[in-house]
């Protein structure tokens, strides 16, 4: 069962953007079984960032995964539900230097179970309407897989992960923390290592679940997987259709 209880007593970082991290969200047999299903799996939509095997949001894949296993359906269905992001729009309220119009993230949000939400989003209706949805996928990471430090795209709003092994530190893999040495002229996208200040490190634990306010400092890149271990997780992000105008708290 997916509740809220979950949710209880989170590690919480505050600087240099907000962070929420559970290390027991899974049980064992959870974990478990999300984790042999991904393993075994044979069909991915795509290969990106030289190593990473991922299953999208809305394609048949993915409507045939959660099919599959009802651990992962209830998963996602857990996320996609406007107390869950509630939840966090509140942690994160206060503890931002920007500021987001929480009721109104609230209000335009939509969930779809049945997985369409992506072919009413190009319908000129939702085109127009300014909506925020869940996008959620589910991921298996080879040798040489790495992120360079980056905000996510400027329509998300909180960006999650799931981690479903265990990886050690020489393994690479490890989710990085960044923040400005100081604060720059233009918020870029891929801001230059230079301008940066590795300030936290994330080992992947199996179970764990790590939340974070995806504004324009939330700076996090993947470290270089260097063995032959597998890096098992799942994505999420709580998006909208439109530009987020994050306004900076002076």
């Amino acid at each position: 069962m997916f509740d809220l209880n979950r949710l209880k007593d989170p590690e919480f970082i505050k600087s240099p953007f907000p962070i929420l991290c559970f290390d027991d969200f899974l049980t064992n047999d959870e974990n478990n079984e999300i984790y042999n299903s991904i393993m075994k799996e044979d069909n991915f939509d795509e290969n990106k960032w030289s190593g990473r095997k991922q299953i999208r949001n809305g394609s048949e894949n993915y409507v045939r995964l959660l099919s599959q296993n009802k651990i992962i359906e209830n998963l996602y269905l857990f996320f996609n539900d406007k107390k869950i992001l509630e939840f966090f729009l509140k942690k994160f309220e206060n503890n931002s230097k920007f500021y987001l119009d929480r009721n109104k993230i609230l209000k335009n949000f939509k969930n779809d179970n049945k997985q369409n939400i992506f072919q009413k989003l190009k319908s000129k209706i939702f085109q127009k309407n300014e909506i925020s949805y869940l996008e959620m996928d589910f991921s298996k990471a080879s040798k040489g897989y790495c992120r360079e430090p980056h905000h996510d795209k400027n329509t998300r709003i909180i960006s999650f992960l799931i981690y479903f092994n265990d990886l050690k530190p020489e393994d690479g893999g490890a989710l990085e923390i960044f923040e400005y040495k100081k604060k720059p002229e233009i918020f870029l996208s891929q801001p230059k290592s230079d301008d940066l200040l590795k300030v936290k490190t994330f080992v992947p634990k199996s179970k764990q679940l790590i939340v974070f306010l995806s504004n324009p400092i939330s700076i996090h890149g993947v470290s270089k997987l260097s063995s032959s271990s597998k890096r098992v997780f799942a994505y999420g992000s709580y998006t909208s259709n439109k530009v987020i105008n994050w306004k900076l708290i002076s």
